[in-house]
């Protein structure tokens, strides 16, 4: 296993288990610490001769302890689910539902032709898996909130099992002479604060539990946003659709050799299949074959959905950039290109090919070699989706 791999389960073991476990054994110490002196003696005892073995026992009592909370919460949580129905509150399935519905209005506020194309919505620990192998950062941060809300969820728990015993407790106490009674204003105090506690970390609870579902629901939209809307389904009859005149497009080699926007003066790069026509550089094409556009002629493009394709040269510059969304293709067709990738330069022959993955940083060289190159660029959402470092 790679450390990237171990290191976020880890981090969830610690924030979601051993700590709640600790601090539920700490509160019990606490409580009950005059009528635990004997089990104090020889804990202290073990300490002083083997400190790591103790500490390491501890870690591992504590886990056992938030692993049977997290099955106690399990068996609390149905008879929740119960008396909802009955009072007519939302359940946690419910809220789920409103919580997807709601990221989903979200979605399509951006990607308004998107609103019939609805994708379906998996369980969440499949969404997790999937971004946590597609997207390790973003699966991290997934990995961590959810981490916070099995906190929240185990040590309220744990605090309200230890508020029931307290309170039994204290009435055994006043049944039972023989058993201390001493501190029983202390024990109503601590009850007191076990409330709050409980009270407090419910809230933390909700407001951490709606935070990770609405960035799961999110990344996860984000991740299967759908492709080409399909002319045969009825339901998209309302939606606008690509034009598919012409049908095809055809890029000679010598039209974009001629091209002057490609040659030294030029910008150093011309688009021809586009996600977005800019009206006052291009038209859409009515021809197969893509013709070079003079000075003051607009280019014909192809309009499509989610993919691009630009030629460059060696005149072309750009800046390291990066696509959160989209990957890139590049192809030199003729001459020698150097590109940098995540600071590591790289030069590519006439024939080579780089594919760069979202998340990389990248750029074309400024170089005196003469190239030509095409740029196929997937999954496409244009200047949006371009990130300048």
């Amino acid at each position: 296993m790679k450390i990237a791999e171990f290191i976020p389960q880890v981090f969830y073991d610690m924030i979601a288990r051993i700590a709640p476990g600790l601090i539920i054994l700490a509160t019990i110490v606490a409580i009950w610490f005059d009528e635990l002196i004997p089990l104090r003696e020889v804990f202290t005892e073990m300490f002083n001769e083997s400190p790591v073995i103790v500490s390491m026992v501890m870690v591992l009592i504590a886990y056992v302890v938030a692993i049977i909370l997290e099955g106690v919460r399990s068996d609390v949580k149905k008879f929740i689910v119960f008396f909802a129905k009955l009072a007519k509150h939302q359940s946690g399935k419910q809220q789920r539902c409103t919580q997807w519905s709601e990221a989903w209005d979200d979605f399509c506020n951006l990607y308004p032709n998107y609103e019939v194309l609805k994708p379906f919505r998996p369980a969440d620990a499949v969404v997790i898996d999937v971004l946590r192998l597609l997207n390790p950062s973003v699966g991290s941060r997934i990995v961590k909130l959810r981490a916070e809300v099995t906190l929240c969820q185990t040590l309220g728990t744990g605090w309200a099992v230890i508020f029931v015993l307290l309170v039994l407790y204290m009435l055994l106490s006043h049944i039972m002479p023989n058993l201390n009674s001493k501190l029983s204003a202390g024990y109503c105090i601590t009850a007191l604060l076990l409330l709050i506690g409980i009270r407090a970390i419910t809230n933390r609870c909700i407001s951490i539990d709606n935070r990770h579902l609405r960035a799961l629901y999110n990344h996860w939209l984000l991740l299967v946003s759908p492709g080409v809307i399909s002319l045969s389904d009825n339901s998209n009859a309302n939606v606008p659709v690509i034009p598919i005149d012409p049908p095809a497009m055809l890029i000679p080699m010598d039209a974009v050799r001629s091209d002057l926007q490609l040659k030294d003066k030029g910008r150093g790069y011309r688009k021809i299949l586009v996600t977005k026509i800019y009206e006052d550089i291009e038209k859409p094409a009515t021809e197969i074959v893509w013709n070079t556009p003079q000075e003051d002629q607009l280019s014909q493009v192809l309009l499509t959905n989610n993919i691009e394709v630009s030629m460059f040269s060696q005149a072309a510059s750009q800046d390291l950039h990066v696509h959160k969304l989209a990957t890139e293709i590049y192809c030199v067709l003729d001459g020698k290109m150097e590109i940098n990738v995540n600071s590591e330069p790289f030069t590519l022959q006439r024939g080579d090919m780089i594919v760069i993955k979202p998340g990389t940083i990248h750029k074309i060289c400024e170089t005196n070699n003469k190239f030509f190159c095409s740029v196929i660029t997937t999954n496409c959402h244009g200047a949006e989706d371009k990130y300048c470092v």
